[in-house]
């Protein structure tokens, strides 16, 4: 199973009348119900309240097939603002460094957000730390620039790749999206669609990735594999494209990517997910 862990939150959105909606959001809580969309059993390591919030995040995770409760984990997805507030930061660092099972693929997407990190030294000194346990992370142009700054992004993204993980997964909005291994670089297009908006995209792409990965039977000692992962990288920019062509943080659901040509050889017969 994989579990998804990090912050829960309502994003207050005005619409074009001035009025504020309230929209389920947060990094992992998004990356979550694109997995669960995607047909892979997966958990959310994260506490709801119990007000009409609360109930309202339980709801959407209820919709998209994500659960609370955690069996054998495979692998585990963390980053956002759970890397900087606390307790949760605190809680994600010791998972992962002393409680995740041995053979769990860990993926991390810092999705800095520079406004809201008040110990700059403390938050770098924390990521440095997951990222020496990381097997893939998932980095934006924005994220390195405040990582690495006056740092080309591509130069940046690489470095990571010293720092512990085997895969680095950039994007870079509508440019085409690269994963960094040790021996090379690949690369795949983003899709053109009418955008939307860009939230969730990320997240998505994130979340597809992992999906595709677990989806079909792969685990971290493979993801050296240029085959698996040129694959893997060109369905999660099919997904993240999809996402754009809609408002707020919205995924897509199996059905709507079966079809793209980075999914039409997902989840062989032995992982088919169940129809929804």
């Amino acid at each position: 199973m994989i579990a998804v862990t990090g912050e829960a939150l309502i994003d207050l959105v005005a619409g074009h009348d001035g009025r504020l909606a309230a929209r389920p959001g947060g990094g992992p809580f998004n990356t979550a119900r694109a997995i669960g969309r995607l047909g892979l059993a997966l958990t959310f390591l994260g506490r709801l309240s119990a007000d009409r919030f609360g109930r309202l995040l339980q709801a959407s995770l209820d919709a998209d097939g994500v659960t609370l409760a955690l069996p054998g984990l495979t692998a585990l997805y963390a980053g956002g603002l759970g890397l900087v507030m606390e307790p949760i930061a605190t809680s994600i660092d010791r998972v992962i460094g002393s409680d995740l099972p041995h053979g769990a693929l860990l993926m991390i997407d810092p999705n800095v957000r520079p406004e809201v990190i008040g110990d700059g030294q403390a938050y770098l000194a924390r990521l440095s730390r997951i990222l020496r346990r990381a097997d893939v992370v998932k980095i934006s142009s924005e994220d390195l620039a405040y990582l690495a700054p006056n740092v080309p992004a591509p130069t940046a993204a690489a470095a990571l790749l010293g720092q512990g993980p085997a895969l680095v997964l950039m994007t870079d909005g509508p440019r085409p999206a690269r994963a960094l291994l040790r021996d090379g670089e690949l690369t795949a297009e983003v899709p053109e669609v009418q955008v939307v908006d860009t939230v969730g995209a990320g997240d998505a792409f994130g979340g597809a990735f992992l999906a595709w990965w677990c989806g079909n039977g792969l685990t971290r000692a493979e993801l050296g594999r240029p085959g698996p992962v040129r694959e893997a990288l060109q369905a999660a920019a099919e997904a993240a494209s999809i996402a754009c062509t809609r408002a707020g943080a919205e995924p897509p659901w199996l059905a709507e990517v079966r079809d793209r040509p980075g999914w039409r050889s997902a989840f062989g017969p032995a992982h088919q997910p169940p129809p929804r």
